[in-house]
């Protein structure tokens, strides 16, 4: 019997609210020429596109296989999110201390080995009390994220 995961409407919802946001960020750069809404565009965009295809493949299968490639899909777009703020946090304040391809030679790697590990270690598991979709990753991959996350953290 199929069922509706609860996480995955959140997550189609979410992403439709985030390309509202984005599309208004990126007509607001078109009309005034702000990077910064520019940049907040982009993030939208990459986010909800992470959100989309975090929760749309849920509502339409039950296939764990097809839902680990989607969720390999989704976190490449997150790992875009965080290039996005990456190049952020330097317009905001770090491009007068560093330079921003040196932020990105940091930053890329990392995201390319998380995103090797995520795609060789992850699984994905279907809870049917409550309706949900539960996307795991092994310990390293969970450190390597933290890892990650904690840099883009630490300059704000």
């Amino acid at each position: 019997m199929f069922y509706t995961p609860l996480n995955g409407f959140t997550w189609s919802l979410g992403s439709v609210v985030t390309w509202q946001f984005a599309i208004k960020a990126l007509f607001s750069y078109r009309s005034n020429h702000n990077p910064l809404a520019g940049i907040y565009g982009l993030l939208g965009m990459s986010l909800g596109m992470a959100l989309f295809f975090f929760g749309v493949p849920a509502l339409v299968t039950n296939n764990v296989h097809m839902l680990k490639y989607t969720y390999f899909l989704a976190d490449l777009f997150v790992q875009v999110t965080i290039q996005v703020e990456v190049w952020l946090l330097w317009f905001i304040g770090l491009r007068a201390h560093i330079r921003l391809r040196n932020l990105l030679v940091v930053t890329v790697p990392f995201s390319i080995v998380l995103l090797s590990a995520e795609l060789l270690t992850s699984y994905v598991t279907i809870s049917s009390k409550p309706n949900l979709v539960i996307y795991t990753d092994k310990p390293l991959v969970l450190a390597l994220k933290s890892i990650i996350y904690m840099a883009i953290a630490l300059p704000i």
